[in-house]
């Protein structure tokens, strides 16, 4: 008897344990801190950090800069001492992305000789959709 009134207090909680697992996340919620744009010769690389306050993973799949449609933006990685595409950037829930020199950064081909001192770095979320971020432009 005393097995029996053990399983029967146990299902309720073991149901609620499943369902709660079941739960899909909640939405990202992106934020991004400190872009920068560094030029040379016709070619660029952005530097930033992407933060998701959210409950739910995002994926950074594509990039852009607005108002130049000829300009080819790309995703990349360093992996041995080698630069590589990749797909996109996995942002956890709770995370932080570090787009950094080395390591995860955003490359820009085909830029114009002249640009402005800051441009607008449109970022493509799977979840979030197009993320529009002004950076600042350096020449190195």
């Amino acid at each position: 008897m005393r097995k029996k009134s053990l399983f029967i207090i146990l299902i309720p909680f073991l149901f609620t344990l499943i369902l709660l697992s079941c739960k899909e996340s909640g939405p990202p919620e992106i934020k991004i801190k400190w872009p920068e744009l560094f030029i040379g010769n016709r070619e660029a690389s952005a530097f930033m950090v992407i933060l998701n306050d959210g409950t739910g993973k995002d994926r950074l799949t594509g990039c852009s800069i607005q108002g130049y449609p000829e300009v080819v933006g790309e995703l990349h990685d360093v992996v041995n001492g080698r630069m590589q595409m990749v797909e996109e950037f996995v942002i956890p829930a709770g995370g932080v992305l570090e787009l950094k020199p080395g390591a995860l950064h955003l490359m820009f081909f085909g830029l114009p000789e002249e640009i402005g001192d800051e441009v607008t770095i449109v970022l493509k979320f799977q979840k979030s959709g197009k993320i529009k971020v002004k950076a600042k432009v350096k020449h190195y």
